[in-house]
């Protein structure tokens, strides 16, 4: 992760080939700069003071020694831990938890007529590997399609840190297990034709619902300060937000590449920007001059570029932010109390919303380079 929070300083903090520089001073960041919030696991709250650490490492001075405590303070963002049940704003990282329609379809899954095609035609495959790599860690009958990503992570495991795995199966049978895995989550947690419901509610891919409903009210939000609010800030989370998204956006359509599981530690991105020139370099774009664009990156490997990619169907990957805006309100969450009716949900906060305070803006940031004026929401995954 401090490979990805490195690569996001190059293109965002110190690279000169994008424009697409921040106003945010590079020897230090503070909570008023960077924003950083987590889902409530320590692996992932490890992982974002990771990336933190690579996006803004220490610095060294001009006799090339690092700059320590001693000599100035170095301070890091705090990360915002966000839990289910208990804070209104966990619908934004993890929309599924708590959503009783998205758990109900859950542990409906193994009825699923779809599903359970699935697990007979890879039944011989998953019993094959049981004596080899699953017989320490899982019951025979649990291997098996229904357990699909929960093998796939533990053999995957197993092959990136034990090295006598690799004589226990192949490159191509993990392969094998990936692609499986990534059709069993993309049947729980993003199977738009699947709908609970009259209204065509899509629970199924509520975590994808939430994130786009968030971007759009906190670019909104960016517009109508004139880029006072919203200015920087990550959110770490898991995989299935990104499944849904992928979905909702008609990228699974586009590109195989949205059909697989994403790589632990990439990124989604949402860019709000405009490149029309002003004779005042620092004012804020007139709302018609703004586009949006997404971007992927599927690696922490320091080579990988950040990629745009057309989502609705557009042919173009950036958009008008007006056409944008639509596209994402049409699928898109807006607030707790829609999600907690779509979601029949019985978590603490939706019988006493207005009790709640709201948490701080979670997902825009807002960067300004002379006439580019850049909105940057970044997703990431552990």
């Amino acid at each position: 992760m401090r490979d990805q929070g490195a690569a996001f300083r190059n293109r965002y903090l110190t690279g000169s080939s994008h424009g697409d520089r921040m106003p945010i001073d590079v020897e230090s960041i503070n909570g008023s700069h960077l924003g950083v919030a987590s889902s409530a696991n320590s692996y992932t709250t490890e992982s974002a003071a990771a990336f933190v650490q690579g996006f803004h490492p220490r610095l060294p001075v001009a006799n090339g020694s690092v700059l320590n405590d001693s000599h100035r303070v170095y301070e890091h963002p705090d990360t915002r831990i966000i839990y289910t049940c208990l804070d209104q704003d966990s619908i934004w990282i993890q929309g599924g938890a708590g959503c009783r329609k998205h758990e109900d379809s859950l542990l409906d899954f193994e009825r699923d007529y779809a599903v359970s095609s699935f697990d007979r035609d890879h039944k011989a495959f998953y019993q094959s590997l049981w004596d080899r790599v699953f017989c320490e860690a899982f019951p025979r009958a649990r291997t098996n399609f229904y357990n699909a990503y929960d093998l796939y992570d533990y053999a995957a495991f197993r092959w990136n840190h034990d090295n006598e795995t690799r004589s226990l199966m192949t490159a191509g049978e993990l392969a094998r297990l990936r692609l499986l895995a990534s059709t069993e989550q993309r049947l729980r947690h993003a199977n738009l034709s699947h709908s609970e419901g009259t209204d065509g509610d899509q629970t199924h891919a509520i975590a994808g619902r939430t994130l786009a409903g968030r971007v759009v009210h906190l670019f909104s939000q960016n517009i109508d300060s004139r880029g006072e609010r919203n200015k920087l800030s990550l959110v770490f989370t898991s995989h299935e937000p990104f499944l849904a998204f992928f979905a909702l956006a008609d990228l699974s359509a586009s590109s195989g590449l949205f059909t697989q599981l994403p790589h632990h530690g990439a990124t989604m991105t949402f860019e709000l920007f405009s490149t029309a020139r002003h004779s005042n370099e620092t004012a804020y774009p007139a709302t018609d001059a703004l586009r949006a664009r997404f971007l992927y990156r599927n690696s922490t490997n320091p080579r990988t570029p950040f990629e745009t990619h057309p989502i609705f169907g557009h042919a173009d990957s950036c958009m008008p932010f007006a056409r944008f805006k639509t596209a994402m309100s049409d699928v898109g969450v807006g607030d707790a109390a829609t999600w907690c009716r779509v979601c029949a949900s019985r978590s603490c906060f939706c019988g006493t919303l207005g009790d709640l305070p709201r948490g701080a803006n979670l997902l825009i940031v807002l960067l300004v380079a002379g006439a580019v004026v850049l909105i940057l929401s970044a997703i990431v995954l552990i």
